[in-house]
This record gives structure tokens, sequence and C-alpha cells, in this order.
């Protein structure tokens, strides 16, 4: 123990006497990224397609308007509430006495629409049958209109003796899945017609009552969740009318630039999977450009006209839709100024009219359960395009939070190694932003991305270049780093002839692909 108190001695007093702490400095190599981009996740997608050239080509459906007549052919929950009172003053049955058997119509109430046929697909019909007579009932339920497999709809059941004041209850439910609705009524006419006939008669094993017009028998019949698989008559003068927004993500980072595409063609296709007629109108399509404040509108001799749309072609187990094309060209529309316009959004306004000049079918509308009437626009274009200073801008979040009491960057830059199949040259440069959005610094790339029009190297038949770009991040910038809050990637591109050096429209493979890796170089004070 004596031996080590001269020692602690001596170390503290090593530490009490030093003036300076110790520092070095490293260099540190930080891999950020290795990816791949190729479009073969969206080839045969509805997006891109490939050519006979094996050349890409735009393939484009979306839709814009999607319905399902269901949503307005809808059978609401209908309740038939009847209350059968005798017309005598009193009478003493006996066993076995129908005092009760009624037919009628009962109404559903559907506007303007006219249901002659109903297939369903579910529903449910709930009864409800209060007995005020002393002795047990046999109700008899007939739906004449609804049959299924060509059997008419009878349940049959009992309910228990009761009084005015008690009245014996019994309530049913029954599954009228896969049932055929005749709608027209007593005498075939008619449409949203449902026929019931009610029975209702005593005990044949009872004793005999009396029966007075004092006692009110009550039925309740519910008709529920109704789908239909399948309907006819008139469904009305249904109007689809809708001014829209879409936003082109990728577009609204095109800040700048030109671009010139090859012949193209733009459709507004709609499918009316309904036997009825209709028409339509498209007022207007623009395409906005919020950097360049520009808006081109469509031009073509269609639009804002109405033009009639066929109904579909419906057998008796079958259906067809119609199509009706609203089709822009080069040759007779200014469809490539509207895309060559660059506007991220996207604005348009349509008119559907079904039943446009009311009920003229003679009710002969029919729907079935997988019909919709839709609005889709779809575009087809060689992928081969003409980018001239074609700028391009994202944002990201970025932290390079340091302590500098313990390690300091002094200096950085950025490696980037790519190998680039796609004909697009691009050069690069980083914005630095801090928490409000003002530019700390920038640093641009010591030479661009070039392109596969560059490149000799070959990877399954398809050419690329191999390129090396360093990013120097500026001295100013590292002591700012604690204030870097996002980085914005700014990307020229363009597609020159490697000989001319001038700007030409060039295809893109389908087997193209850009291959990415992206290191952090860092030098460092460290300091305890």
């Amino acid at each position: 123990m004596n031996k080590l108190i001269p020692l602690c001695i001596l170390i503290v007093l090593f530490f009490a006497c030093r003036k300076e702490r110790t520092s070095w400095n490293s260099d540190w190599v930080l891999p950020l990224i290795k990816d791949s981009l190729t479009l073969e996740s969206y080839v045969n997608d509805s997006t891109f397609s490939v050519n006979g050239s094996g050349q890409l080509m735009l393939n484009l459906r979306r839709s814009i308007f999607d319905f399902n007549l269901a949503e307005i052919v809808e059978i609401p929950d209908t309740t038939i509430h009847q209350v059968f009172t005798p017309s005598f003053t009193s009478l003493t049955v006996g066993p076995g006495f129908q005092f009760i058997n009624d037919t009628r119509e009962n109404e559903l109430l559907l506007g303007d629409i006219q249901l002659k046929q109903v297939n369903l697909k579910h529903g449910t019909v709930e009864v409800e049958l209060k007995n005020p007579v002393g002795t047990q009932v046999y109700f008899t339920v007939t739906l004449p209109g609804v049959t299924k497999n060509g059997v008419v709809f009878t349940q049959q059941f009992s309910a228990p003796a009761g009084s005015s004041s008690n009245p014996g209850v019994v309530n049913k439910s029954y599954d009228l899945s896969g049932y055929e609705l005749n709608l027209t009524g007593i005498n075939g006419n008619s449409f949203n017609r449902i026929q019931t006939v009610f029975s209702v008669k005593t005990d044949p094993g009872g004793p005999s009552v009396t029966v007075t017009n004092q006692q009110s028998t009550i039925i309740n019949a519910r008709f529920k969740d109704a789908e239909f698989t399948y309907a006819r008559g008139y469904f009305g003068n249904q109007v689809f009318q809708d001014t829209s927004e879409t936003q082109v993500d990728l577009l609204n980072q095109l800040t700048s630039g030109l671009i010139d595409i090859p012949a193209t063609t733009i459709r507004f296709r709609i499918l009316n999977g309904i036997k009825a007629p209709a028409r339509s109108k498209l007022f207007f399509a623009k395409n906005v450009n919020q950097y360049t404040s520009s808006t081109v509108s469509l031009t073509h001799p269609q639009l804002g006209v109405f033009i009639p749309v066929n109904p579909a072609d419906v057998t008796f187990t079958s259906f067809a839709p119609s199509e009706t094309v609203y089709e822009f060209t080069s040759a007779n529309s200014n469809i490539e100024d509207f895309i060559e316009n660059l506007g991220g959004i996207l604005q348009y306004a349509y008119r559907i009219e079904l039943n446009p000049y009311g009920n003229d079918s003679g009710g002969w509308n029919e729907v079935f359960e997988e019909s919709r009437v839709k609005l889709e626009v779809e575009a087809e274009m060689p992928v081969a395009v003409k980018m001239d200073q074609v700028t391009l801008m994202d944002t990201f979040d970025l932290s390079l939070k340091q302590n500098s009491n313990f390690v300091r960057v002094t200096e950085g830059k950025i490696e980037l190694n790519a190998a680039n199949a796609f004909p697009f040259t691009a050069d690069l440069q980083l914005l630095f932003l801090d928490k409000n959005g003002n530019v700390l610094g920038s640093a641009p790339a010591d030479q661009p991305v070039l392109g596969a029009q560059y490149g000799t190297d070959l990877m399954n038949g398809i050419p690329f270049k191999r390129s090396q770009v360093w990013v120097d991040i500026p001295a100013a910038l590292v002591g700012k780093f604690n204030q870097v809050n996002s980085i914005v990637v700014k990307a020229v591109f363009d597609t020159k002839d490697p000989i001319s050096g001038i700007p030409v429209q060039m295809a893109v493979p389908a087997d193209a692909f850009l291959g990415l890796q992206l290191k952090a170089h860092f030098k460092t004070r460290n300091t305890i």
C-alpha cells in the first residue's frame, strides 16, 4: 500500500500540470448508398410496354372516374306495416277458421328510378306477427313476384295465443339470396311494386274462440340489405360531373428547361357497362406549370360539345361495355405542346349523363353486378425524348450535427460512382439549407454523370457509361454543418449527341438501368 501512494501522487501531478488537450486527425469513408434503378417493375403493369425493337413504350392507363350503378340503383330497407281489424262486431269461430286473407301491392320508394326486375345477391325479409286472438294462429306469407328456380316464396309459421292488451308475438327472418323479384305488380304493367299475400287462420286443433272488432292483428314485413346481381327498368336521368385536379409529383420537381417528345396519343376513354343510353362532354384539360406560370389547354374539335355514348351490349347472361373515345394526337390537337409545358398540375372537367332524354328505352335499361361507368385516361408514345437544360430539384431532410468539443469535420467531399444505361446526362449540384430554407452553401459536381450514348461497356447487350463524380464541400460550409436541416439535389439533364453536342431525341431501351454507389469522405479533428 505504501508503494502505491507515490505513484498516485505522480499521476495527479502529471494531469495537473498539462496545458493542452490531446488532438489528432482522422480520415473517414462512409458508404451511403448502393442501389440501382430500372424500369423493369413498371413494364406490363399498364405503365410501360416494349416494342419490337426492344425500346420502351409509354402505355399508361389510369382511372379518373369509376362508378358502380348499384350506388344509386339501391333498394332501400322497406317495411310493410299492415293492421287487420274485423269488420264485424263479434263472431265466434271454430278451429281452422281463416279470418284474414289479404293481397296487396307495396311500393318501393326509388325516386325517378323504375325497377321491373331485380335478381338478388343478398337480402332478407323479417316478418313479425302480433296475434290478439285467444288461441294459437297459423300465418302464411306469400310473395307472388319473388321466386327462386321458378318456385314462389311462401312460408308458414304459428303465433301463440294473446289478447288485445298482450298479443302473442312471433318473429321470423328469411334469406332472399338468389331470389328474383318481379316488381311489375299484380297486372304486370307497373314498376317498383312488391306483392304480398297474407293469410291467418285459427289453430285447426284448437278451441272455438270469439273474434271482435276490438282485436287488431298486426303484420310487419321488413325487406333489408338487398344487393342485386341484375336489374332491369329505367334507371333515371343520372348526371356525373366534376372538375378535378391531379398532381404529377415528378413534373412538380421540374423547374426549367425544354423537352421535345415524339408523336404521341392521349385518349380519354368512357366505358359504359350499363344498357342505357348516355352522352358525355369533356369541357377542358389543362397543364399548369407553377414555376413558369404557364398554362396550356388542350385543343380538339370534340372539346366542349356533347357526344353520344352507346349502351352496353347485353345478352341474357353477360354484357360487354361500350367504348367512347376522345383521341388527342399530334395531328388533331396540340398534345405535344400540352405535355412539353412540363406542368405538374393537370386539371380537367367532364360531364356524363345517363338517360339524357328520359325513359326512351321503354324501361329496358339493364345492369349487372359488375357493370360500371368509367372514365379513363390513356397515353401511348415511344419513350424517346429530347432534353435541353431540363432542371429537376428535390429536397431531402439531412442532419449533420457534430460536437465540436470532441470531433470536428475539417474537410468533406462526396464520391458518386455511376453506371448509366439511360441516354440522359446530368449535371449535379447540392444546396444545403437551414431550417428556414435559407441556402447556407452549395457544392457543384466536378463533372457530369454521362449518359449511355458516351459509353462503350455492355451489359446484356445494353451500352452503358461509367462515371466517377466528386462533390467538394466548401470549407466555409463545413463550419456550418450544425445548421444544416435539409439538402436540395439539383440535376440538369440533357440528351446531347456525343458528336454534334446538340440535344436530340433518344429512345430508352427496355433494360436500361442506373447503378449508384455513394460515399462520403470526411477529415476530422479529434480532441480529448
